[in-house]
C-alpha cells in the first residue's frame, strides 16, 4: 500500500504540533483511497490535552466524517504527537493512550487501509522556548 500526503495536510499537522508542543495533539485525516493507495488530502485537527471525553471524540469524528463527506473524501487515518512519542527511539503509539488507540482504531474499522501518523512533539519546541526556561 503507497501512503501519499499532501501539504495542506503536512502543515496543518506540523503547525498543530508546533503551537501545541507542551502537550499531545490528535486529529484525523481526510482524502482518497483505492486498493492500492491512500491520498492523505486534509488534515482536521481534533485536541490539544491529555484528557480527551469519549463523548467529546465522538462528536469530533462524526463531524470530520460529515465535512468529509461534504468534501467528497473520507476519513483515511489518524494522528497523534505528544512528547512520549520518539523516546527511547520508537515512533510506535504510546501504550498509556488509551484514547488514541481507540479513535484510530474506530478509523480503522471504517477503512482498512487507514494510517496513523505519530508525531514527535519534542522535534516541535517554539523557537523561543528556549528564551523563557530559566537556568
Amino acid at each position: 500500500m503507497l501512503y501519499q500526503v499532501e501539504k495542506k495536510a503536512h502543515a496543518k499537522m506540523v503547525l498543530h504540533a508546533l503551537k501545541n508542543a507542551h502537550t499531545a495533539v490528535n486529529g484525523v485525516l481526510i482524502g482518497t483511497s483505492t486498493a492500492d493507495k491512500v491520498t492523505v488530502a486534509d488534515a482536521i485537527p481534533l485536541f490539544h490535552t491529555r484528557l480527551m471525553l469519549p463523548a467529546m471524540a465522538e462528536v469530533a469524528l462524526a463531524q470530520s466524517a460529515a465535512y468529509s463527506d461534504e468534501k467528497g473524501l473520507e476519513i483515511v487515518g489518524y494522528y497523534h504527537g505528544d512528547e512520549s512519542v520518539g523516546k527511547n527511539g520508537t515512533l510506535s503509539m504510546p501504550t498509556d493512550n488509551t484514547n488514541a488507540t481507540v479513535i484510530a482504531n474506530k478509523i480503522h474499522d471504517k477503512c482498512r487501509s487507514a494510517c496513523v501518523l505519530m508525531l514527535n512533539n519534542a522535534n516541535f519546541k517554539a523557537p523561543f522556548d528556549s528564551v523563557l526556561q530559566k537556568e
